[in-house]
């Protein structure tokens, strides 16, 4: 069985929640799953508690916190990330019982309505700070960027998967580039950070392609995700999972990539990625013993330090920074060009990320679509915590937000807008952001 995906690290108490499982919209070549799971998912200690326990985000929040060991009862911060089939396939009313379910286990008490939970957990005494969802991008339309927003979902991940419709087509993905363009703007126009998932070693594709993908084509202006997730195509030990796939390996109609073509590819890819961007994994997490053909080894990060600088390579999470004060950590911000954005990073002299943020630019406004810094979490309530690694709320977050400002001004924008997550409202209003709709703030530059 695969290990939960539960930890503290990157400024928050990290829980994977599963919803039931739906159709997902796909009926991909390479897809599989277990009986009673959702596409694309593997028994793992989440999904099988999640299962238990009816799908329950109640149930699946107090067994993350369990797991986590959390000081009780207040003060804990969470990013949270909502799996399951495509996100958007879902009914609105499921996933809006299902999220007022998860808002009223942080804001300690029931609710009658999804918009009354969402409005107590502004200042509820556990708090979401990030959450994440997926779905394809042929279900991203104006109408569920705008649901996203009202459910308080800051990160879309995106199964891209490839960018050459010859690939997209030959395994019946559904979609071509241009719906993922269509996506990517869409996304980024509603101030959500968008993430893409890829799978290197397709069928149909070749080396020269997946090359293609990670080298130049991703970081088209009109695509640039924020961060990506590797995902090679492997195919199970139980066929019956994937019997399209197996088909052609048995047929020579694909020959996957190995843990050692896989490895040089990565080497060859990873220099060119953006140092905006973020690169979650490497791979899936599936044990070696499942997998019959395709990469299989664990890759441990580090084999790639000074090939990979991207944020996540350079995270003050996986460095010695962690054991020291926070007055030890003198920093400087740094605006990095990431396709029509800018991202913006507060970075230690040896290059270490401690915190950073995103900015889109429109005719005449700026919107901010990510602030995040990092170290250990913070808790809201009680006395500021100034052990090592500790390093959230000491002024990092308004030096970004500063430098949005003079940004902004440089491009003659007249206000930023955000969309900010329901828990993080009240911070935000502090540094000066009043209302602007429904769920949006804005700031008056000029």
């Amino acid at each position: 069985m695969i290990k939960a995906a539960i930890k503290k690290t990157h400024g928050m108490n990290q829980i994977v929640l599963h919803t039931k499982p739906h159709d997902c919209g796909g009926k991909c070549r390479y897809c599989f799953s277990g009986k009673g799971l959702s596409n694309g998912m593997l028994h793992s200690e989440t999904i099988i508690q999640a299962r238990d326990a009816g799908w329950s985000p109640t149930e699946q929040m107090r067994y993350g916190e369990g797991i986590l060991s959390l000081p009780q009862p207040v003060g804990n911060k969470f990013s949270i990330t909502v799996k399951g089939d495509s996100f958007t396939n879902y009914p609105v009313n499921y996933l809006e019982r299902y999220l007022q379910e998860m808002y009223d286990y942080l804001n300690g008490e029931p609710s009658e309505t999804f918009e009354d939970a969402r409005r107590k957990h502004a200042t509820a005494p556990n708090r979401c700070g990030y959450l994440s969802v997926t779905t394809r991008p042929d279900m991203v339309t104006t109408a569920w960027c705008e649901e996203l927003i009202r459910f308080g979902v800051s990160s879309v991940e995106l199964g891209v998967q490839n960018l050459y419709d010859t690939v997209l087509e030959f395994n019946n993905r559904g979609h071509g580039r241009e719906a993922v363009v269509r996506a990517t703007e869409l996304l980024k126009k509603y101030g959500f950070e968008v993430g893409y998932h890829m799978m290197p070693g397709l069928p149909y594709t070749t080396r020269e392609i997946d090359v293609a993908n990670f080298t130049s084509l991703l970081w088209e202006d009109d695509l640039f995700p924020d961060y990506i997730k590797f995902y090679p195509c492997v195919l199970l030990k139980n066929n019956g999972a994937q019997p399209e796939l197996a088909s052609l390996y048995d047929s020579g109609k694909w020959a996957p990539l190995t843990d050692e073509t896989y490895a040089d590819l990565l080497r060859g890819v990873l220099p060119s990625i953006p140092r905006s961007v973020y690169i979650s994994r490497y791979q899936r997490i599936i044990p070696e013993e499942y997998i019959a053909h395709g990469p299989a080894k664990y890759i441990g990060r580090s084999q790639f330090n000074g090939i990979d600088l991207s944020i996540c390579q350079r995270s003050f999470q996986h460095t010695a920074h962690m054991d020291k004060p926070f007055s030890a950590l003198p920093y400087r911000l740094e605006d990095v060009a990431q396709g029509k954005d800018v991202c913006v990073q507060a970075l230690l002299p040896d290059d270490t990320v401690l915190a950073y943020m995103r900015l889109s630019f429109y005719d005449g406004w700026a919107l901010l679509r990510d602030i995040r810094v990092l170290g250990r979490p913070y808790a809201y309530e009680g006395k500021q915590n100034e052990d090592p690694g500790c390093i959230q709320h000491k002024g990092i977050g308004k030096g970004l937000l500063a430098r949005a400002e003079t940004l902004a001004k440089i491009r003659l924008c007249q206000e930023i807008r955000l969309y900010p997550l329901p828990g993080a409202e009240h911070y935000f209003v502090k540094q000066g952001y009043q209302a602007n709709g429904m769920y949006s703030l804005s700031k008056k530059l000029m």
